[in-house]
């Protein structure tokens, strides 16, 4: 099987994977979005808590490794595998026999996330995510502290992939409450109008004047 890139990887994620979804632990909240695509067998990992934020790619062969380190007994294909992962990733359904952990590195600058999940005969799934800071060039040095370029790259990630979005969706709310808004104004001249001819609503139809206020 030929490997998708990392850029192809990178926008699969941004283009089918799941919305942002927040995860408390340790008294800090992460918000994750992630892509475990079992049919071609990668995935990709953003994490971020608004201040920084990581990435993780794996192709298949990387996957593959992965697999052999931390689950080296489990005979199951890797598709189902990764189909395992997607199913502990989707934090709106909160799952009791899983446990997600955040560790920051503070020498690498690395977000270690792992994962433990008990499976139906007690076998304890575990699989460890090591995300690098977003950078320019995807990479980070073995430095404590990011560079200018590293700090821009990550002001540039959170900017477009959550700053604008969360703007541009304010906006279609505001723009929709506006047409509402106008649209129970008419409602209310046009019931106005036929009270004034004579007509009356039946007392079960009638509701009150909008109040834009």
């Amino acid at each position: 099987m030929q490997h998708p890139p990392t850029n192809e990887i990178k926008r699969a994620l941004w283009l089918n994977g799941s919305s942002w979804q927040p995860v408390s632990t340790g008294g800090c909240t992460y918000y994750v979005k992630s892509l475990f695509d079992s049919e071609s067998v990668f995935y990709g990992i953003f994490v971020t808590d608004l201040v920084r934020a990581w990435q993780r790619f794996s192709d298949t062969k990387a996957a593959e490794q992965e697999r052999e380190l931390y689950n080296p007994i489990l005979t199951a294909p890797l598709p189902r595998l990764l189909g395992i992962l997607k199913e502990n990733f989707d934090f709106s359904r909160p799952k009791k026999n899983a446990v997600h952990e955040f560790i920051r590195e503070e020498d690498s600058g690395n977000l270690e996330l792992r994962l433990a999940v008990k499976l139906s005969g007690g076998y304890e799934f575990t699989w460890n995510f090591s995300l690098s800071p977003i950078a320019p060039d995807a990479t980070v040095a073995d430095v404590p502290t990011l560079s200018p370029a590293q700090w821009f790259a990550q002001a540039v990630f959170l900017r477009d992939s959550l700053l604008t979005p969360y703007i541009i969706m304010a906006n279609e709310l505001a723009r929709q409450r506006a047409h509402l808004a106008e649209m129970l104004r008419l409602k209310d001249a046009e019931i106005a109008k036929h009270e004034a001819g004579g007509s009356r609503l039946p007392k079960a139809d009638r509701t009150a004047k909008f109040d834009d206020k």
